[in-house]
């Protein structure tokens, strides 16, 4: 009889103490005769996922598939131990990663692995319940809990949501496997209580047992040879890869009650908290009263498309969303973005909120061309009317009268704007008479002789009755901005802007 050597979780503490841990071991014995064991793989419950994943419909019809272990349980006691792991590596890399490999019936652990997009920070969500830090004695930044969205290259799972959660001091104790088909119809795999439910009803066979003790099924199928289900060296190798990528990135970690869900949703190819999107580091004390984010220009985009993106998510599948983009350069930065998510393009109205009526030098230019091939099939572009040769603001009025037709709450659900070197905002300039016109959209002289001197404009009054704003403060030129703001120079038309609901301005972290 051939020696064998079982060994519990965790393996290792990253891809590198693994691997060291592996090489210890094989130096003992060969590497087909160490046994990894998973207490969940021992379950009853997990032993029947490949068996039935794809008896209620072709694996290609799914839309969604989460991975939850949440737990009521706090760390009292052992809250040593689990400082040093954290959520991450004592739930998520071996238990939620095991379980969401046994929905890929016929594909290998490592195929499976290396098909999982590595996600960025807008895809993970991580918490601590309130008394964590007092559990442990000291204060830590330790997450106890987190979600993480990640999509695989699989064909059959191409385009699908797979969402890992787990959590100590949540609510209430759920742990089960979630599979959404495109039909709408859920598969439910819980092990608290056992049960395997399609729409509702039982699917698990009457003459099944539910072992009590999965140490000793683990432990008899490594007696008896049998690692079928099992992790391997390779494939726990390949998902640490997979998870200190995860692990390393930088966190906003949520503190929430005791006992209390962190409530997480997928929106696009984000992951949000319902209270608040996940966001770059508030800075208040900019302008009065504001809700303030810094980052770097890349990340405000992401941010910005993102809160877009949940902007037109809360409306009804038959409600139009209006949104107002100013010209300029920030506007392909964020189209970049906004063409990395997946959003109901049809019910969205873009309308433009400024030009320039000189041949030659107008937003729309640029913007018509990147527009053309990647979003004007998608959604109803609105661009202001300057046509060369026929003088500025011919159309204006009927221009008015299509956004009161199309638009007859006559307000913006969402504005982005950038913000010009002297603080300028669409074609609103400092000390304009027009900054007080309560006329939608107007055609203005401008007073600065060094930009094009007419100009049409939204007001400053339609831009403050808007649902949302985002100011885009990107661009070493906008420095200046940043420092007169910060003195109190409230007196620039950026500074006058407002929102019905919310203004949120973006500020790049090197303009701080």
């Amino acid at each position: 009889h051939k020696p064998r050597i079982a060994v519990e979780k965790p393996f290792g503490y990253s891809k590198s103490s693994a691997e060291e841990l592996f090489s210890g071991l094989q130096s003992l014995i060969p590497a087909e005769e160490i046994y990894l064991v998973d207490h969940y793989l021992g379950k009853t419950i997990s032993q029947q996922i490949p068996k039935i994943i794809d008896s209620p419909g072709d694996p290609g019809e799914i839309s969604r598939i989460e991975v939850s272990l949440m737990e009521s349980l706090d760390c009292k006691g052992r809250a040593g131990y689990y400082d040093d792991s954290g959520v991450f590596r004592d739930m998520l890399q071996n238990h939620a990663t095991e379980l969401l490999l046994l929905l890929a019936a016929g594909r290998s652990k490592v195929e499976v692995l290396e098909s999982l997009s590595r996600p960025n920070k807008h895809q993970v969500v991580t918490g601590q319940y309130q008394s964590y830090s007092d559990h442990v004695g000291k204060a830590t930044s330790t997450p106890t809990f987190a979600s993480v969205l990640l999509f695989s290259s699989l064909p059959e799972w191409a385009g699908v949501p797979i969402l890992l959660s787990s959590g100590k001091s949540q609510m209430m104790e759920k742990k089960e496997v979630k599979v959404t088909f495109k039909s709408g119809r859920v598969l439910e795999i819980g092990f608290k209580p056992p049960r395997i439910t399609f729409m509702g009803e039982n699917v698990l066979a009457d003459d099944i047992t539910i072992s009590q003790n999965s140490y000793e099924v683990l432990l008899q199928n490594v007696i008896t040879g049998n690692n079928q289900l099992l992790p391997t060296i390779s494939s726990t190798l390949a998902s640490w890869d997979l998870w200190d990528s995860i692990i390393s990135l930088p966190h906003d970690l949520n503190i929430h009650p005791d006992n209390t869900d962190l409530p997480v949703r997928i929106l696009g190819k984000f992951l949000i908290t319902e209270d608040k999107p996940a966001s770059p580091e508030p800075l208040h004390s900019l302008i009065q009263g504001r809700v303030i984010f810094r980052d770097s220009e890349e990340a405000i985009y992401e941010h910005v498309v993102h809160d877009l993106v949940k902007t037109v998510a809360e409306g009804t599948a038959e409600e139009a969303i209006h949104v107002a983009i100013s010209g300029g350069s920030t506007v392909l930065g964020l189209f970049k973005h906004l063409l990395q998510v997946e959003m109901s393009w049809e019910r969205v109205h873009l309308w433009q909120v400024d030009e320039r009526c000189e041949e030659g030098v107008r937003n729309a230019v640029d913007l018509q061309f990147f527009l053309a091939e990647e979003i004007q099939g998608l959604m109803n572009v609105h661009f202001l009317p300057v046509s060369p040769g026929e003088g500025c603001g011919v159309g204006l009025e009927q221009f008015q009268l299509d956004f009161v037709t199309l638009n007859p709450a006559q307000r913006f659900d969402y504005v982005i704007l950038g913000v010009g070197s002297d603080g300028h905002v669409a074609s609103l300039f400092p000390h304009s008479t027009t900054l007080k016109s309560t006329v939608d959209f107007l055609h203005i002289h401008s007073p600065d002789p060094s930009v094009s001197p007419h100009r049409l404009t939204a007001s400053l009054d339609l831009i403050s009755r808007s649902r949302r704003v985002a100011v885009v403060v990107v661009g070493e030129g906008k420095r200046t901005v940043v420092d007169r703001l910060r003195q109190g120079d409230l007196e620039m038309p950026v500074a006058k802007v407002d929102a019905a609901e919310k203004l949120i301005w973006y500020v790049q972290k090197d303009l701080l």
